[in-house]
């Protein structure tokens, strides 16, 4: 089934000029531990790419925030928000290269030496998190709600991350992948 694929842009006249944009991507993905863990992994993969290409290479926004959530109910669902401001005159540049970003992971697969820092930095935190009160009541929250246990080998399932499983969960998002742009602008854009 295709998700939606819509665009909406507003202008609102403000002091600064600047442009404010929210990118939703959303797919029918199966719920399970190992696709929220590949969820989260990518939306990392898609922050580091995005700081790179965007913020350093263009110059074209101070940051882009990317979150990503899989959910079980009411129906398995992912969703990959990206949002970003950016100068009227830079937005042209910019929203190709978030648009980009995911068929070119599904189509040349995904950096391995940035896959690498994130299952590191996933591997450290985690024995800190275990460490919380917070962690443990997401655990049961996910066992009770979801019917899974979040916690069983996951430091297994971040050891067998690899670049090549990493594309094809990519491949399998970006297959009849909805989008939805919401842009507001403080002047009229060209598009």
């Amino acid at each position: 089934m295709k998700e939606k694929t819509e665009t909406h842009y507003f202008v609102v006249p403000q002091k600064t000029p600047s442009v404010h944009t929210s990118v939703v991507y959303s797919n029918r993905i199966p719920y399970s531990v190992y696709n929220e863990i590949k969820t989260d992994v990518l939306s990392q993969l898609l922050r580091a790419l995005y700081i790179q290409r965007i913020r350093e290479d263009k110059g074209a926004a101070y940051g882009v925030s990317v979150s990503g959530t899989l959910s079980q109910y009411p129906f398995p669902q992912m969703i990959l928000k990206v949002g970003f401001k950016t100068a009227p005159e830079k937005y042209k540049e910019a929203i190709p290269l978030v648009d980009d970003a995911l068929t070119e992971m599904a189509e040349k697969g995904v950096d391995g030496a940035e896959l690498n820092k994130i299952k590191a930095y996933l591997l450290k935190t985690y024995d800190e998190v275990i460490l919380t009160n917070d962690y443990w009541d997401e655990m049961l929250f996910n066992y009770l709600y979801n019917g899974v246990d979040y916690d069983n080998n996951y430091k297994e399932r971040i050891a067998g991350l690899t670049p090549e499983r990493m594309q094809e969960f990519i491949k399998q998002f970006v297959m009849n992948m909805g989008r939805i742009e919401v842009t507001m602008s403080s002047e009229r854009l060209e598009r």
